[in-house]
């Protein structure tokens, strides 16, 4: 009896050690399937447990050269994010100096360009307005880019500077509009706050004031 009830532990104990060892293999063989299919697409090889899988295709991956590399380090998004946030800070300079230095009654060069550079805030304000890559329509669209807070800080920053621009031009009112385009500067100054939202210690502060401004 005792020697019946060893043979069929000892023969559990072999079929789960049998039932471990195809599992093994199962998932070895999926994995070696897996690797070869990755590598069929991608064309590289790779090595694994000593085996090197060659691809059906004899087509490598090539390094990217000068240009090329150039071309996707300055197309990559975290570099487009650090020149949008310099050629702000450059248009909030070049604001500061025609309102404090450059500001005559006759338009110069400098306040042409600041124009100008609206002017490219504006198209980019449109753009993100219009752009519909999901295919939301425009109305469901326009409820989104409204129910943004930074979209609406954008929309009147640029409403105060034209009417300042407005005011500007003309002699009656040309105190006024440079009244208003200083206030203008301080809406733009404050559009800078979306900028410092992806700090670890002033994002979620920004986020809550955001929160509390929309409540």
């Amino acid at each position: 009896m005792y020697m019946s009830s060893s043979r069929n532990i000892s023969g559990a104990a072999t079929q789960k050690r049998l039932n471990k060892r195809d599992e093994v293999i199962q998932r070895e063989a999926q994995r070696t399937e897996d690797i070869i299919t990755m590598e069929t697409m991608t064309g590289s090889v790779r090595r694994t447990n000593g085996n090197t899988f060659e691809p059906p295709s004899t087509k490598q991956l090539q390094p990217l050269r000068g240009c090329s590399r150039l071309a996707s380090l300055y197309g990559s998004p975290l570099v487009k994010f650090y020149w949008n946030i310099l050629s702000y800070f450059g248009f909030l300079f070049l604001f500061a100096v025609v309102l404090m230095v450059d500001f005559q009654s006759a338009p110069s060069w400098l306040e042409v360009l600041l124009y100008i550079w609206l002017a490219t805030l504006v198209c980019e304000e449109v753009r993100q307005l219009f752009h519909d890559p999901d295919g939301f329509g425009f109305s469901k669209k326009a409820k989104l880019y409204i129910s943004d807070l930074w979209n609406i800080l954008d929309v009147l920053s640029i409403l105060l500077f034209i009417i300042g621009l407005a005011f500007r031009l003309t002699t009656e009112l040309f105190y006024a509009g440079k009244i208003l385009l200083c206030i203008d500067y301080i809406v733009f100054c404050l559009r800078l706050m979306a900028i410092f939202t992806i700090s670890k210690t002033l994002g979620p502060k920004i986020i809550i004031v955001k929160r509390m401004v929309r409540g």
